[in-house]
């Protein structure tokens, strides 16, 4: 019995030493492995700033974690536009290990929703292939004034009148202090502008634009309403003028 037990120990290591002759072999062959499971998770994966001010810079904090089983580098962070901007405390994770980010989002003169995505760029120590991870960034920028029309239009070749008008959300000491038509299509006397301050009946600073056509005017011609405010976060505006093609009867046609 007991010269059995010793040849069942013997097989057992003759066969482990078979598996590590193997591993060895491979090595020496230049087979690769597969390596450890890469992997890297970022808490939360977004973020929402909300209602946010122009020209205000807001920072939101991001937890990266390895989650795998292989240290991390992280070889940059990029960006979907210049509005954006990022710092990391480390670059370099070990299993297990996290670190902090950073990430500040400037609103600038925009309106409305505003997205930005910041991606995190990294590989592992063992598996060498370049990852990027995405972070999206949203902010709901509310401006110092409100304006409609967001862009004027008028037919070709037909007289036409519109009113822009403007009102201040936050600011009650806002105003308009210039107006100014830009273009290289039109001449001065086709596009005219008349301002017209607050009322007791009418709260709106208004922009009224009068088209005055020529005959045998192109269409697609262009122009800017280009208008100054009291605004510190936003105090000039651009407003398109288009002058386009006006419809046939068979396009008023209804279906």
């Amino acid at each position: 019995m007991k010269g059995r037990a010793v040849r069942a120990w013997l097989s057992v290591l003759g066969a482990l030493l078979a598996i590590a002759f193997g591993l060895v072999s491979i090595l020496l062959s230049g087979i690769p492995i597969a390596p450890s499971k890469v992997e890297l998770l970022v808490e939360p994966n977004g973020y929402d700033f909300g209602p946010v001010r122009q020209a205000e810079t807001k920072e939101a904090r991001f937890t990266i974690r390895n989650v795998g089983r292989q240290a991390i580098e992280i070889l940059a962070i990029q960006y979907s536009c210049g509005c954006t901007g990022a710092s990391v405390e480390a670059t370099r994770l070990n299993p297990r290990e996290s670190t902090v980010l950073t990430v500040r989002l400037a609103t600038g003169s925009a309106r409305g929703d505003k997205r930005a995505i910041v991606y995190v760029v990294y590989r592992g120590a063992i598996q060498r292939a370049i990852r990027a991870l995405a972070l999206s960034l949203r902010a709901t920028v509310v401006p110092d004034y409100r304006f409609l029309p967001s862009e004027v239009i008028f037919m070709a070749g037909r007289s036409g009148t519109t009113r822009v008008r403007f009102r201040p959300v936050f600011e009650n000491d806002f105003a308009i202090t210039d107006v100014k038509i830009e273009s290289s299509d039109l001449v001065p006397a086709q596009l005219t502008w008349d301002l017209h301050a607050p009322e007791p009946n009418d709260p709106d600073w208004v922009v009224t634009l009068e088209y005055r056509p020529r005959e045998k005017d192109p269409f697609l011609q262009r122009a800017w309403l280009v208008v100054w405010t009291t605004s510190a976060r936003e105090p000039q505006v651009r407003i398109p003028v288009v002058i386009v093609e006006p419809p046939t009867n068979s396009q008023l046609v209804p279906r």
